[in-house]
């Protein structure tokens, strides 16, 4: 197939210059824009080029005319469902001294409003808006704060409109970061999450969270990642963009990279997907997009065949779509009684949302462990064990349906306790952590749905006196690590990478004989 591209619009000093920004649609397939310059002013407009039955418009429709403020050069328009238009620009010394603006483009009867509404003044942004479930808007500024170094802000939506001024979030103090030049990304509890260019640990930008609380927002954001400038990259220009498990991906200048989610938060090291070298491209200053697929697209503003910049693809980046068989499935409480039936409760935060009996009943001479992707399909399967002979047995499951799965060989009999459920080598595909009752010996088995494929016994042998009581990602290197309660009630966490201890060592404070430790949150 021959790929064919068709000029739509060709801009002139009359209908506006340099449109450098990302263009947004509607539902009706018209397509919205930024220019940067208008008759030699740095000024700019907002313009619409109409879908029509044959195409498009061939002539685009000035929106809005700027006269005051100089629209941001890389940051695009976002549209409500209202099909209002809003976004950002920078401050521009000759027009509207140190100050840049929020601006929204109503939609009326008619078409548009031919003069914007300023929502809010800010300290210049060269980053666009994200918007929350409540329609909240949020952005970042390169400067503006009372140190200087950029801010994250707020326009809340109120019953009569929008909030003036905006709240500031936070102000970036270099420590944490300087000169956020991209946009934010929201995740369906509120956190915000986004990127410095700058500041951080080695003055090479960070990746941040600005975790949402019961008050509003936390006033310090936390550093998820700081970049050194050297083989992890640095100085992230863009935004982010997350997959349906939560991990983040971005680029530097010279890499593209993601951020893995953990059960315990986030890794603090960003791995390296691609590394550019000028021959494959370099400077990669515009976001990335995923497809489908999660193949993930960008372009460099420099390097290539001729030294000016190239489109690139990221094949195998591991980014895991909505609805695909690597989604993980939304929480749920597994029940077990003790006839021996199992249920499964769906849940969205505190409200049963699906679920029910599992059928078939075991019996009461099976209990549940716990639950586990042992099939990789993204969805929680459940690991029995039965309680005289000591046989597992795996349950891969489809919700509350019993799809697959059946006993695990070998038996390891009555002796061993399965503790639960972890990816002790990171391969995908859930694990069993036993124990021996007699012995205090560890052990794992790493496993393929209930096949057995490699693991053994954890060395050293912590003894009698300790009791493994979870599992969970302590360290954030994507391997399952091991907590311990001895009978002095002293708690200790073991690093794994497999079977072996990389880390870890006693929790500080002793909790004392009236806590027991019971898991992991």
């Amino acid at each position: 197939m021959t790929a064919t591209l068709t000029t739509l619009v060709s801009f002139n000093v009359g209908k506006g210059l340099e449109p450098d920004a990302t263009l947004t649609t509607d539902s009706t397939g018209d397509l919205f824009g930024i220019t940067e310059v208008r008759r030699g002013n740095y000024d700019g407009t907002v313009f619409e080029v109409a879908k029509t039955a044959g195409g498009y418009a061939a002539t685009p429709t000035t929106l809005v005319s700027f006269n005051v403020d100089q629209p941001a050069q890389f940051a695009g328009l976002l549209a409500d469902a209202n099909g209002d238009l809003f976004g950002t620009t920078e401050p521009f010394v000759q027009n509207n001294g140190d100050f840049g603006s929020v601006f929204e483009i109503a939609k009326t009867a008619g078409g548009y409003a031919s003069t914007p509404i300023i929502l809010a003044n800010i300290g210049g942004s060269e980053a666009g808006l994200t918007a929350d479930s409540n329609g909240d808007l949020f952005g970042t500024t390169f400067g503006g704060s009372a140190l200087g170094y950029g801010t994250v802000f707020e326009v809340a939506r109120t019953a009569g409109g929008y909030a003036s001024p905006p709240t500031t979030l936070i102000s970036f103090n270099i420590t944490d970061g300087e000169r956020a030049d991209g946009s934010l990304i929201v995740d369906a509890n509120g956190d915000l999450f986004g990127t410095t260019g700058q500041g951080g640990a080695s003055g090479a930008g960070t990746v941040f969270e600005i975790p949402k609380t019961a008050g509003g927002y936390a006033s310090t954001p936390t550093t998820l990642v700081s970049f050194s400038g050297g083989v992890d990259g640095g100085s992230p220009l863009t935004g982010l963009i997350a997959d349906a498990n939560g991990d983040l991906f971005g680029t530097t200048v010279d890499t593209v990279f993601e951020i893995k989610k953990t059960a315990a938060g986030y890794a603090s090291a960003a791995t390296t997907l691609v590394l550019f070298n000028g021959a494959n491209g370099s400077e990669p200053f515009g976001g990335l997009l995923a497809d489908a697929s999660g193949d993930l697209f960008g372009t460099t503003s420099a390097g290539g065949l001729n030294n000016d910049g190239t489109v690139f693809e990221v094949t195998g980046s591991g980014f895991v779509t909505a609805g695909s068989p690597a989604a993980k499935a939304s929480n749920g409480i597994l029940f077990w009684s003790t006839d021996g039936q199992a249920a499964i409760w769906g849940m969205d935060g505190t409200k049963v949302v699906a679920g029910g009996a599992v059928s078939p009943n075991p019996g009461p001479s099976w209990y549940t462990v716990g639950t586990g992707d042992f099939n990789d399909d993204g969805l929680p399967d459940i690991l029995w064990q039965n309680a005289s002979t000591g046989q597992a047995s795996i349950w891969e499951m489809n919700g509350t349906d019993l799809i697959g799965g059946g006993p695990v060989s070998p038996n390891p009999g009555p002796s061993w306790r399965a503790i639960g459920t972890g990816d002790f080598n990171d391969d995908g595909h859930s694990d069993i952590l036993w124990q021996n009752a007699s012995t205090g010996q560890a052990s794992i088995w790493e496993m393929n749905g209930n096949k057995l494929i490699g693991g053994g016994a954890v060395t050293p042998n912590p003894g009698t006196s300790w009791f493994a009581v979870g599992i969970g990602d302590f360290n954030g290197d994507a391997h399952s690590d091991i907590l311990w309660q001895n009978t002095s009630w002293q708690v200790a966490i073991w690093d794994m990478n497999g079977t072996k201890i990389i880390g870890g060592g006693a929790v500080s404070t002793n909790p004392g004989p009236s806590w027991y430790a019971i898991g992991l949150t």
